[in-house]
């Protein structure tokens, strides 16, 4: 499997963690606090093996970033959390990093 596509699932798993983390009340209910664990488990997991062909500053870069901007979206269509104009510019922000970080790695 490419590796971007590798560093995408593991990011894909760190949102759906993140995204769970209202449904286990501080780690007080078992199931969602389990998926929780499984979650950033798979996510770190994926990620140490990407690290082992990107470097890890990019693959920490990329993952947390996209992983913001995906959390955020998971916030507005399903918590419904609402973006205001300080919020839009910092995930712009963020993007047009994530942006020209890929056109360095691009030969």
């Amino acid at each position: 499997m490419p590796v971007y596509s590798l560093l995408m699932i593991s990011i894909l798993f760190e949102v759906a963690g993140t995204s769970l983390m209202p449904s286990t009340q501080g780690l007080t209910r078992p199931l969602p606090s389990i998926a929780l664990v499984l979650c950033y488990g798979v996510s770190f997991l994926l990620m140490t093996k990407v690290t082992q062909v990107l470097p890890t500053g990019l693959v920490y870069a990329l993952w947390s970033s996209l992983g913001i901007v995906l959390t955020t979206l998971v916030g507005v269509v399903f918590l419904g959390q609402r973006l205001d104009p300080p919020t839009l510019l910092g995930l712009a922000l963020i993007l047009s990093g994530v942006v020209t970080l890929r056109l360095k790695e691009t030969p």
